[in-house]
This record gives C-alpha cells, sequence and structure tokens, in this order.
C-alpha cells in the first residue's frame, strides 16, 4: 500500500469499519514498515460547543476558546486491535481528552488554569491516561478561556 493510499484511509471518510484496522496491522505485521517509515496519525477535534465546561477549584466556568485539535501518533498496533472502527476509536481519545482536562483544570484556580503552561499539564495527564493503548500525543491545540457569569458580581457596598 503506498503511503499517500493510506494517509488518506486513516484520516479520510474512506476509512471503514473494516479497512482502517486491517490496514495498520498489515504495516506493523512481519515484513510491514510501520517502525521505519509511517507514522500513523488520528486527528482529534473537539468543536467548543461539545467540549462543555470545567468548572475549577475557586469556582469559575471555564470552555474552550477555540476548537481543540489533538494529533496522535500510533507508537504500536495494539491500538488498532483493539477499536476496528475508526469512529470509535476517535470517540475514545476525544473523552480521554475532555477527562484529563476535567482532571487538572478542575484541581487549579482560574487564574492558573488559563496559563499556557496548564495545557501541558492537561497533555501530561492526557500521555499518562492513553500509554497504554500505544498511542502518543504528537500535537496538539487547547486553549480555555472564563465563561462570563451570568450574574453581574455586586461591587462592595460603599
Amino acid at each position: 500500500m503506498k503511503r499517500r493510499d493510506f494517509i488518506t484511509l486513516i484520516g479520510g471518510a474512506a476509512a471503514s469499519p473494516v479497512a482502517w484496522p486491517l490496514a495498520v496491522l498489515a504495516l506493523w505485521a512481519p515484513g510491514g514498515r510501520a517502525a521505519e517509515t509511517i507514522v500513523v496519525t488520528i486527528v482529534v477535534t473537539i468543536p467548543v460547543e461539545d467540549a462543555g465546561e470545567v468548572i475549577s477549584s475557586d469556582p469559575k466556568r471555564l470552555r474552550l476558546a477555540e476548537p481543540a485539535v489533538i494529533r496522535f501518533a500510533m507508537t504500536t498496533p495494539y491500538f488498532a486491535q483493539v477499536f476496528r472502527d475508526l469512529t470509535t476509536a476517535r470517540d475514545r481519545l476525544r473523552l480521554e481528552v475532555l477527562a484529563s482536562a476535567r482532571r487538572v483544570l478542575g484541581e487549579l484556580p482560574a487564574t492558573e488554569a488559563l496559563k499556557p503552561e496548564t495545557a501541558r499539564a492537561v497533555v501530561a495527564d492526557l500521555e499518562r491516561a492513553i500509554d497504554y493503548l500505544g498511542v502518543s500525543v504528537e500535537s496538539y491545540t487547547l486553549r480555555y478561556m472564563l465563561v462570563p457569569s451570568l450574574v453581574p458580581e455586586e461591587s462592595p457596598a460603599q
């Protein structure tokens, strides 16, 4: 299979429930070239409206500032063996991203949660959570913002 065909299969709509894991497993089979030449990438996009909100420790509401895009690289064929269709695989990874964000952001005050290093902490937590699946985070765009209060904050009485 040519590299271009394979990338189209993994990333495009042509990925059928049977074709995607078989193509990946064929590359890791004896004589396959996955370890040397091809990195299998799975892209997960989380729209702002699908991510929900996270409550920080102080309690303030946070949500994605822009759609999150996380690129995962398969490091072993285990992921393709476990998830027989690409939609289920992406859904699992999406849920892992959201769970990691909730774990990390929920323990921080909002001022800390908005810092760029917090996104790195979320990804580090995500890496620990998905390590056993044989995938790792290749790159990410993940930024949160404060949700405006529904009730205006009152100023202290004078």
